[in-house]
């Protein structure tokens, strides 16, 4: 994409004014100027820069970048007759590496069965690559994202570094089976590289059978319970509660009590993350009009929700049974913008990123959408 020069009165036109390139990769960029009354065009650069010609265009060029550090700079100097002044242009090179494969582990190590309930790491392992804060790293459920973690870079200087990224794991019995793998994006545009998969990581989960007996019991055996489990590695205890609910059949005389065996459902169901979220789509409106966004995600305990948008006085949010609603009310161009609903538990958390369109003929001065940033609680 060629640039004219950042001062308007400086006459010069790089092509392209920012180039993404491997490093060690060769690269060409073009300085050119349409005034005929010049001095001429050079290059100022630690590596390979080019003195002053008199021409009305001149190409900088390397076969092997091989320095991290580079911002070669097109200067034009002006003839006696010329209305312009001596002036410059500086090109951006954003230099990367990154590997052609990625490596998935966990610290279950090889070939190991998970202990249900125990929590484990799943690590991605990203070796060589740069610039790390445009790394992106994407978790994957079977086929379902279910995280997203970006990078910082606190140095200066963009050198390749080995990057890791952590997914988080307690397994329960219905992820045994369950594969996971990561995805390693570097965020620079059409000219950056591919994205890379890592290795599928099948979970096996080791977990003990469900024991069912069944037992008829009196009205005066309702109370609260403790069930004992061991085996030779360790035992655990649970506290239920069980209720006794009476049906009568034929006669007030008769009576069979049922078992309710309400297992406490937060105490003895294994916990769960938020599951995806649902229900929450792309939006259009029209001016004046009223819109709602529907958020919904299943876990144990029950999810929490919160939503992350440019706040208005026109915009309401209610949550009940399980479910998150944004309703906005006589809609403008303040509503336009992107939503997103976190879902989430003391397990894990999830999020959707949706776009409201507003149509019609809005008014749109001065407005700036500011993101706050999301805590989630304790």
């Amino acid at each position: 994409m060629p640039s004219i020069g950042a001062n308007a009165s400086c006459p010069i036109e790089l092509s392209p004014s920012i180039v993404v390139v491997r490093y060690g990769d060769p690269i060409s960029i073009n300085c050119s100027t349409s005034e005929s009354q010049l001095e001429g065009l050079g290059w100022e650069s630690t590596v390979n820069g080019i003195s002053l010609k008199h021409v009305n265009h001149l190409t900088w060029t390397t076969e092997r970048l091989t320095k991290w550090t580079l911002s070669p700079l097109c200067f034009f100097n002006p003839s006696l007759n010329s209305s312009f002044q001596q002036c410059s242009e500086k090109a951006k090179v954003v230099q990367y590496t990154f590997p052609e494969t990625i490596d998935i582990s966990s610290s279950a190590g090889p070939h190991v069965e998970m202990r249900e309930m125990k929590e484990y790491n799943i690590t991605c392992h990203i070796d060589n690559v740069a610039p790390i804060q445009n790394l992106t790293v994407r978790w994957y459920r079977g086929d379902v994202i279910v995280q997203t973690q970006s990078f910082n870079n606190s140095s200066l200087i963009p050198k390749p570094v080995n990057a890791t990224a952590v997914f988080p794991l307690t397994p329960t019995r219905k992820e045994n089976g369950t594969t996971f793998r990561c995805e390693a994006h570097l965020d620079l545009g059409p000219d950056g590289p591919e994205a890379v998969l890592s290795q599928e990581y099948k979970v096996t989960v080791q977990y003990g059978e469900e024991v069912h007996r069944p037992e008829t019991l009196r009205r005066s055996d309702a109370g609260q319970y403790i069930i004992s489990a061991s085996n030779t590695l360790l035992s655990v205890n649970v506290t239920v509660d069980i209720y006794v609910i009476c049906t009568y059949i034929y006669s007030l005389a008769r009576m069979i009590f049922l078992l309710s065996l309400w297992l406490t459902l937060f105490e003895l169901l294994p916990p769960d993350p938020p599951s995806q979220i649902a229900e929450l789509e792309d939006s259009e409106v029209d001016v004046g009009s009223k819109t709602r966004l529907k958020c919904s995600s299943v876990g144990n305990p029950r999810p929490k929700y919160i939503w992350n948008y440019y706040r208005t006085d026109n915009v309401m949010e209610e949550n009940e049974d399980g479910v998150s609603r944004l309703i906005i009310h006589n809609a403008s161009a303040h509503n336009m913008g992107s939503y997103t609903c976190h879902a989430w538990n003391d397990i894990g958390n999830v999020s959707k990123t949706v776009r409201v369109t507003v149509k019609g003929k809005v008014k749109c001065d001065g407005l700036m959408q500011t993101l706050t940033e999301l805590i989630y609680p304790e």
